[in-house]
């Protein structure tokens, strides 16, 4: 049985709000709360989330309306969104008004207003909206009487349950200038004012630390109200950032504004740079929330890249607990960078910003194990301008840590000997500050576990006056092979077991003359022969390549291949330089510079869209990068019939993270690129028949 149209209907005034006019409704009718009333006419509403959003969808309120036979006129109290989405702007006097400016409960009030016409004000629901432009007094917030919230299902409009009237309340006397200034920009329908207004208030409101009572929101617009209007208000903030700095670094206090970009990120400078001197108390303070990367190198004031580099050297470390797609940072991780980097002695100085040349995680690598010591940063700036005082000074190295050159002399062997060996693991090495510069350095342990285990060709050579090379060679000819050398694993000379070279006498095999050489030696008698190959420096100048070191990048990427030759001179196979430059001079194949202009976007977007999901492949020959024709068509292809969730966010006018929510209402269907990224790409037609939808 369909339920009968409220006996009593209210009448709605042009400026109520929804809330008000059914909790007049309850009240009129002789229900305990607007939750009974709506369960009598069968709405399924159990809480006061269900009711918030049917005050912002019209056609939801509209069945309501309907149900109890209120008149037409009531659907138009309820908000209506600019977009499509539940996060999308609510329309309000044809201006639309973000979300988060908005509360969801009616407890904020006028005594006065209710006392000349009792229903609550749609304006009341406005965040910033605290003081009264009419009665020029501060908004109530909560019963004065029982100091208890107003809820939002009540079922008398004037009159607390506790039984206090409230339009008795006292409330003070306030300045109406930051109201009005609000209800002018709404008036005017000046969105952009709006929105940077909007912007500040924001970032401001996670700053001061204030209670979100009216008094503290009447404060928060008349700060935004001035800096829109030109007064920067440097020391308001400036107050409460420098009474919190001992325990919360004042960048991570002005994060909301440093995140942004344009003025407020420049205003947060401006704070920084008239920040005087702190010290900081021990310990800090915990922080709760997470932060992503973005933030974090906001925070610190270095770039995305930065802040990657220094996760991927441990500097800076992962919430492990988190287990979402996107990684996040632990505010009390930046918080102690901050501290450590920070100067000892706050001494006005002037810090230069890094150049290419320094390794932001060099610097702080060596700040962090005690190699140097910090200078301190840019307040304002951020970590970019870290500043070192010097590497620290050590008056001479431990003697059981020995430099390379002392290495050389313990073990009878050149100092580039001994640095090849290093390089190839053969002599374990680590790195410590000598005088003013690292080095490398191996413990004399080690050192003599080497001497008494092996042997280079060359020492053996010498103690019984034999060629090197040519004794290498008559070594390995009776059987003693080498552990290590310039045809095993690149080391620069031969390095044999001792054990191997007990049964060997060295004079006898001084004297041996007919021996087996390595493959590619041509003995004495022999005539030279046609050599092979085409040399490295020809190589060089036929690939138009600036230098032999790029050629030989292309030796070690197995791009190409060197002639078998125990010769000086390196030759490359002329196999694998026909085979390189046919891949050069290949039609179906297209430079990545000229496919990024084809595709009309930047390199890293290229590879992060295309390239990063599979969609394209990139053949790398280490100084050439290409794609294949027919690859580029297929992401031509998509580019003409699909959208990114950026895209269609820009085409429809909402964040791109809401696209996906029209996606799960079956609005829109995805195609998904998968590769190590995942791209979603969503046809054109569909988004925009969204647009005709609306």
């Amino acid at each position: 049985m369909t339920p009968l149209a409220l006996p009593i209907r209210p009448i709605p005034y042009l400026d109520e709000s929804p809330a008000s006019l059914l909790i007049r409704a309850a009240e009129n009718n002789g229900f305990v709360s607007v939750l009974q009333l709506l369960s009598a006419y069968k709405f399924p509403s159990q809480s006061d989330e269900w009711l918030v959003a049917s005050f912002v969808d019209q056609t939801r309120f509209a069945k309501i309306i309907h149900a109890m036979g209120l008149h037409k006129d009531c659907i138009s109290l309820a908000y209506r969104r600019t977009g499509p989405t539940s996060k999308s702007p609510r329309e309000m006097n044809g201006i639309g008004l973000a979300e988060r400016l908005f509360r969801n409960s009616a407890n904020v009030y006028c005594p006065e207003c209710l006392k000349e016409h009792p229903y609550w004000r749609k304006v009341w629901f406005i965040l910033p909206f605290a003081t009264c432009n009419k009665h020029c007094i501060r908004l109530l917030q909560d019963c004065p009487s029982c100091k208890q919230p107003l809820s939002l299902t009540r079922n008398r409009l004037l009159y607390c349950p506790c039984g206090y009237d409230l339009r008795q309340g006292k409330a003070e006397m306030a300045d109406p200038t930051g109201t009005q200034w609000l209800l002018s920009l709404i008036a005017a329908q000046d969105q952009d004012a709006l929105d940077r207004m909007l912007w500040f208030w924001s970032a401001l409101r996670e700053v001061d630390g204030l209670e979100n009572g009216t008094a503290a929101e009447a404060r928060r617009l008349n700060t935004t109200m001035k800096w829109c209007r030109g007064d920067q208000c440097i020391d308001e903030v400036l107050a409460v950032i420098e009474s919190r700095a001992p325990y919360i670094h004042p960048r991570l206090q002005l994060l909301p504004f440093l995140r942004e970009k344009g003025d407020l990120c420049d205003f947060a400078k401006q704070i920084l740079k008239r920040h005087s001197a702190f010290v900081f108390a021990t310990p800090p303070r915990q922080h709760d929330g997470q932060l992503s990367q973005e933030e974090a190198a906001a925070a610190l004031g270095i770039t995305s890249w930065q802040i990657r580099k220094m996760i991927k050297a441990g500097q800076i470390k992962f919430i492990t607990a988190h287990h979402g797609r996107a990684k996040l940072i632990s505010p009390n991780e930046i918080e102690q960078v901050l501290r450590q980097l920070s100067e000892t002695q706050q001494i006005e100085r002037s810090h230069q910003r890094l150049s290419g040349r320094h390794s932001l995680t060099g610097i702080i690598k060596n700040i962090l194990a005690g190699y140097a010591r910090t200078d301190g940063y840019d307040l304002a700036e951020g970590l970019m301008t870290l500043q070192l005082s010097g590497m620290v000074e050590m008056v001479s190295s431990t003697p059981d840590w020995l430099t390379i050159p002392e290495v050389a002399t313990k073990l009878d062997i050149h100092p580039v000997v001994a640095w090849s060996m290093i390089k190839h693991g053969a002599l374990p090495s680590t790195q410590k500050i000598i005088g003013r510069s690292k080095k490398n350095v191996v413990h004399i342990r080690d050192i003599e576990a080497f001497d008494a285990n092996f042997v280079t060709a060359g020492r053996l050579a010498r103690s019984i006056g034999a060629s090197q090379l040519t004794f290498a060679h008559k070594l390995m000819h009776v059987g003693v092979k080498p552990i290590a050398g310039p045809t095993i694993d690149g080391m620069m000379v031969y390095l044999f077991k001792r054990t191997d070279l007990q049964c060997i006498d060295l004079i006898a095999l001084k004297s041996l003359n007919k021996f087996k050489a390595p493959p590619g030696r041509r003995h004495k008698g022999i005539k030279d022969g046609a050599p092979s190959g085409i040399l490295l420096s020809e190589v060089t100048k036929l690939l138009g390549l600036e230098n032999i070191q790029q050629t030989l990048m292309l030796i070690r990427k197995g791009i190409l291949e060197k002639e078998s030759s125990v010769g000086r001179n390196v030759r490359i196979t002329k196999a694998s330089l026909e085979g390189l430059t046919r891949s050069l001079a290949d039609p179906a194949l297209v430079p990545i510079s000229q496919a990024v202009n084809i595709i009309g976007t930047s390199e890293i977007v290229v590879y992060l869209q295309w390239v990063h999901t599979g969609a394209l492949k990139i053949l790398n020959l280490v100084h050439w990068r290409f794609v294949h024709k027919h690859d580029l068509e297929r992401v031509l292809e998509l580019q003409r019939n699909y959208y990114t969730s950026s895209q269609a966010g820009r085409f429809l006018n909402v964040h791109r993270s809401h696209v996906p929510n029209l996606e799960r209402k079956g609005l829109i269907k995805a195609l998904v690129l998968q590769g190590s990224r995942r791209l979603r790409l969503y046809p054109r037609k569909d988004v925009e028949a969204l647009t005709v939808t609306q």
